[in-house]
């Protein structure tokens, strides 16, 4: 299945334009600055900064150097630890950063300035960030949705009680019209009018990653390989992939 599934990126490639022109791949590693081998993450910015998340550091690459940013048990203003484990910017330059198991940072591009948010008790673990239309900051995490609401000075978080809450929240995709995507350990579900519903057939299934195409189409990623959303109906399609699917 997984060869069957490369001749047909050949295929894809081989009628494109870029066949045929050489392409260049360079890499970032240890020996270059990078602070670990072990990328969970990767994030260009606003500015055009690329941003790797690793389980050892957060690494800034401005095409020529890495500058790398670390937790300090003695600066409150460093980052809350060094496993991070996703990225975000939202709409006021601000990276937002998700470790494992210590809550939520950001780093401000406009001042440069880093700044610890306070997860709620057990919600530490955070798998991904995203902003709605109304400008709240949505977290995945291990237990549940939450969001970080913002005051003049401060910020505040608060649980968003659904019935995601308890589950292991992997992607939140908000789709071009509005609605809500999550994929979580034991499902996907849709935020849809004002409500959840869970995709009919995607129960009993943990899922990683999901995407909207430029058509419309919702493609997800699981441990048994990849899926398709219609009309709210789970259709696997693991006769293209059939192994587990981290990021697509």
């Amino acid at each position: 299945m997984k060869k069957h599934f490369i001749i047909l990126i050949f295929i894809a490639f081989a009628f494109s334009p870029v066949f045929g022109q050489r392409l260049q791949f360079n890499s970032l590693s240890v020996k270059d600055g990078l602070s670990q081998h072990d990328v969970s993450k990767v994030l260009q910015d606003s500015e055009g900064f690329i941003w790797i998340a690793t389980y050892d550091g957060l690494n800034r690459y401005d095409g020529y150097r890495i500058e790398n940013f670390f937790h300090d048990n003695n600066n409150m203003a460093s980052l809350s630890s060094n496993r991070i484990r996703t990225l975000f910017e939202d709409q006021k330059k601000r990276i937002w950063i998700g470790t494992d198991g210590y809550g939520l940072n950001y780093y401000s591009l406009e001042n440069g300035k880093t700044v610890r948010i306070k997860a709620p008790n057990n919600y530490d673990i955070i798998n991904d960030i995203q902003q709605n239309s109304k400008g709240e900051i949505l977290v995945a995490s291990s237990q549940g949705l939450f969001k970080v609401l913002e005051n003049e000075k401060s910020f505040s978080v608060e649980i968003i009680q659904t019935p995601l809450t308890g589950l292991d929240i992997k992607k939140i995709k908000i789709l071009k019209n509005g609605d809500i995507f999550f994929t979580t350990d034991i499902g996907v579900w849709l935020y849809q009018n004002n409500s959840y519903k869970l995709i009919k057939g995607s129960n009993h299934i943990s899922f990683n990653t999901i995407i909207e195409t430029l058509k419309g189409e919702i493609w997800i990623g699981g441990e048994n390989g990849l899926y398709q959303v219609i009309n709210q109906t789970l259709l696997p399609k693991t006769d293209k992939v059939d192994s587990n699917i981290l990021s697509v």
